[in-house]
């Protein structure tokens, strides 16, 4: 990495204490035992080629168990933007996207989570719940361009990057590993919208742009928030969605002209 540019994610070493841990666990199983427990597990798949990890949405339960957690998650968040230089954002304007426990799990179809972004959040914070003895595999990588970096985690290290930085997880060849993980946007709070994850807005993707404004991937994104479906559907009656989209696509590709989701 050169100098003069930014890491593509921070690792924080034991951020989270074992009674943390602990806690963070209890919110599962609160979930797990309330009636909306299948509601609030899916399967999803992340990235092409990528293959699909169960996930469990705590954003029904987090704040009523373990209030906290939700605290320490947010200063997890100042702190990695503070270490890593990336232009802050008040922690007073940040909301839970979503709040989610991320299951993987080895076997003989094990495959690395597809390269994928977080579209519009402005920091992702992962906590590593399970040892490193409960699983093997599973290392995080990051690519932007040349630059690529990787990171294993132990229990209760944390890890944080930008939602536009595409990511992965390596293969799971055996265990089971668990990460407990908040997106920090500036939409609404998974907790008043009552979804799972909420879905990027022309809002919250402007508002990213301020903090990367030579982001392919944001303005990809915001060409499909502009032009869901052709032809475009107006989401604002005084603006014009086609040539909008458009402008944000043709920005992406001259960011990008080689890259393959441009």
């Amino acid at each position: 990495r050169g100098a003069s540019s930014e890491p593509l994610a921070v690792k924080l070493p034991g951020a989270m204490g074992t009674d943390d841990i602990n806690w963070a666990r209890q919110v599962v199983l609160e979930m797990q035992r309330s009636p909306e427990a299948s509601e609030l597990t899916q399967n999803r798949v992340f990235g092409v080629g990528g293959e699909g990890h169960e996930t469990l949405f705590l954003h029904k339960h987090l704040d009523e168990v373990a209030p906290k957690l939700r605290q320490e998650m947010l200063d997890i968040a100042t702190k990695s933007m503070e270490k890593a230089g990336w232009t802050p954002t008040e922690p007073s304007l940040l909301t839970a996207r979503c709040i989610e426990l991320i299951r993987y799990r080895g076997g003989e179809k094990a495959s690395n989570v597809g390269l994928h972004g977080d579209g519009g959040s402005i920091v992702t914070v992962a906590v590593m719940l399970s040892p490193q003895s409960a699983y093997t595999g599973g290392a995080v990588e990051f690519v932007s361009g040349q630059q690529r970096e990787r990171y294993e985690l132990r229990a209760g290290d944390a890890l944080a990057w930008r939602g536009w930085t595409d990511h992965r997880v390596q293969e799971v060849w055996s265990g089971l590993r668990e990460v407990l993980v908040i997106e920090w946007w500036t939409g609404v709070d998974a907790t008043s919208s009552f979804e799972p994850r909420g879905g990027d807005t022309v809002d919250t993707l402007r508002y990213a742009l301020t903090l990367a404004p030579d982001s392919a991937n944001l303005h990809r994104w915001l060409g499909e928030v502009y032009c869901v479906r052709l032809p475009c559907i107006g989401y604002r009656d005084d603006e014009d969605d086609a040539e909008l989209a458009e402008a944000e696509y043709r920005r992406a590709v001259s960011l990008t002209p080689d890259g393959a989701n441009a």
